[in-house]
This record gives structure tokens, C-alpha cells and sequence, in this order.
């Protein structure tokens, strides 16, 4: 079998392909939660371990390996069986085991860690302390709409005016709006921050275009 003996190579390369998958561009859930929804954990049996074929092994285990939470037919506790009860129907049995590809990093199978890749958090401006940090969640996002911005004017620093706090508010307000608002307050020169704010955002667009990245924070 291919994972008795994995090429360093191809080890090495999977090994980080995962980790930059899983480690850096996936969002981690909330500790108390995961341990909540995993439960008890759960023994597992990998091949790198199975008896049956542990002389054939060359390579050592890696991060990633096949495991299985139904133990051998060999460990079990009813693999002895009397003479007088034997036939060919209890000796001669599958090995029970179940392998899927597992994460010994993280104990967890890799189907559960590869459908949390998101880099929209990372990728996504993080407003500096000032009169704007309050409006970061309208940075995070452009689901919000303006109407949510004007509702929360009571909110609004005294460092700035309330047309300042609705144009920043605005800028990411709607997905296919987006740029032109911010192309809008660029033109219109509404705060110093929001001037700044909208560069930095053609900057970071035009980057990602050049470098065909995925489109940050969207």
C-alpha cells in the first residue's frame, strides 16, 4: 500500500499543503465548542500500528495518516474462539478496520478541518484605535446597509461629524456599491481617515488583481 511507504517528497509537500490550509488560512472554532461537539474522544487505530502489517512499514508516521475508530478484528475481544465453536464463518473474518485520512495534529479527521478554509478575516483591514474603531464591523463586511449606520448615530465620537460617521459607515455598504462609494467619498474628500481608508482599499485591490490573489475581504 502507497502509505507504508509514502515518498519524502510527496509527504513533505502534503503535509504542507495541509498545514497552510489548515493552520493558517482556516478560522479556528471556539475551543469550548469544538470540545463540546466532539465529545468523548474517540480511540483511534492507524495503519502505521496494525499488526498485520506493521513489518511492511518504511516510512515513519507523518501528520497526515489513514486511522480508524473501529479497532482490528485481531485486538478485539472476541478473536479467540473455541475449537469446538470454529468454523470458517467466525475465523476467516474482515479485519473490521475503517480507515479515513486523519489529522494527528489537530486529532481530528482532515474532512472536518479542509471545509473551514477562509481567509476573509485575515485578509480584512483592521481599523487602528481612533474615532473609526467602532465602525469596524463595517469594514468586515458589505452586508450591512446604510439605514443600519444612520441607526446607530448616537454611537457616532465627538471627534467626528455625523456626515464623517455615515460616509465611512457607507463605504462597504452593498457588494456591487462598494467601489463606488468609496470612489465617491474619494471625490468628495469627507475625513481624512476616509480618504485614507478608501486608497488603502484601491491599493490592496489593485495588488490582488496583479498578483490574481483571491479579492480581500469580500
Amino acid at each position: 500500500m502507497f502509505e507504508l511507504d509514502v515518498p519524502t517528497v510527496v509527504s513533505k509537500w502534503r503535509d504542507t499543503t495541509f498545514s497552510i490550509l489548515v493552520d493558517m488560512l482556516s478560522v479556528k472554532p471556539d475551543a469550548q465548542a469544538a470540545r463540546r461537539g466532539r465529545g468523548r474522544q474517540q480511540a483511534m487505530y492507524t495503519l502505521h500500528s496494525y499488526i498485520g502489517l506493521e513489518k511492511f512499514v518504511k516510512g515513519k508516521a507523518d501528520r497526515l495518516q489513514l486511522a480508524s475508530t473501529t479497532k482490528s478484528f485481531v485486538i478485539s475481544h472476541y478473536r479467540f474462539e473455541k475449537i469446538s465453536q470454529a468454523n470458517e464463518t467466525n475465523v476467516c473474518v474482515n479485519n473490521g478496520l475503517n480507515y479515513a485520512l486523519f489529522d494527528s495534529k489537530e486529532t481530528s479527521w482532515t474532512e472536518e478541518l479542509l471545509d473551514c478554509c477562509d481567509v476573509r478575516e485575515k485578509c480584512t483591514l483592521k481599523l487602528s484605535a481612533g474615532p473609526y474603531r467602532g465602525l469596524q464591523y463595517t469594514v468586515k463586511n458589505t452586508i450591512h446597509i446604510s439605514n443600519e449606520v444612520i441607526a446607530s448615530q448616537a454611537e457616532c465620537p465627538d471627534a467626528l461629524t455625523m456626515h464623517e460617521f455615515y460616509a465611512f459607515g457607507t463605504l462597504r455598504s452593498g457588494h456591487r456599491l462598494q467601489w463606488r462609494n468609496i470612489a465617491r467619498e474619494l471625490i468628495a474628500r469627507v475625513g481624512s481617515s476616509v480618504q485614507q481608508a478608501g486608497q488603502n482599499w484601491t491599493q490592496s485591490w489593485r495588488e490582488n488583481v496583479l498578483l490574481g490573489s483571491v479579492r480581500l475581504g469580500f
